[in-house]
């Protein structure tokens, strides 16, 4: 049984760091069609609509082969969120002075509390592994709207997995289970972990 099957649930991904995960585990310039990653998320959760929230790499044709792999793996994996019907993608931009992306984080935060207020949705999930996002996870759980999270093993957000109602790992091979829980003093309550390495296709440029 699926959680939240009688509630309109959000999934809000932060899509930069998402890929950043993938990219952590996977070689240089592969990439995973995001609909198998809903597809996974599925068997655990009802969802009903996807927020993205990420910022394309700016196109690099004087860098390293290895650089313009990193960034056409970027783009195919943005398109495939885009291109899900599940989803809407926000772009945020990278700043000319700082080179540091921006409009991405608040604007993530800011729908996350303002949907719940507003009563667009019931139930909110995250899909990050930065732990900024833990000040409006408890202000949406202030108002009774539960909220879950779902990680890609490589980047676990401690902070966020001790703030949220239910916490799941999608691992990629083996990552999490080898290289972060061993090392982790208290895992979180209730943390249920799930190698999805066979449940999806490795793309490549």
């Amino acid at each position: 049984m699926t959680f939240n099957s009688v509630k309109t649930t959000y999934l809000y991904v932060d899509a930069s760091n998402l890929y950043g995960a993938i990219s952590d585990v996977l070689p240089n310039g592969s990439y995973i069609d995001f609909s198998e990653i809903l597809t996974c998320l599925e068997e655990d959760f009802t969802i009903h609509k996807v927020k993205a929230y990420g910022t394309f790499l700016a196109d690099e044709p004087n860098s390293s082969k290895k650089r313009r792999e990193f960034i056409g793996a970027q783009h195919k994996f943005f398109q495939s969120i885009i291109d899900n019907p599940k989803s809407e993608f926000q772009k945020g931009y990278f700043s000319k002075a700082s080179k540091k992306e921006k409009g991405i984080d608040v604007r993530l935060a800011v729908d996350m509390v303002k949907d719940a207020y507003e009563g667009s949705c019931k139930c909110e999930i995250i899909m990050t592994g930065d732990d900024d996002f833990i000040y409006s996870i408890k202000c949406v759980r202030s108002i009774k709207v539960p909220v879950h999270m779902a990680s890609i093993g490589s980047r676990f957000p401690f902070g966020i997995a001790h703030n949220t109602n239910k916490r799941m790992v999608y691992d990629l091979c083996n990552y999490f289970k080898n290289t972060i829980l061993p090392k982790l003093n208290k895992p979180p309550v209730n943390l249920k972990v799930r190698d999805i390495t066979k449940k999806v296709n490795i793309l490549s440029l």
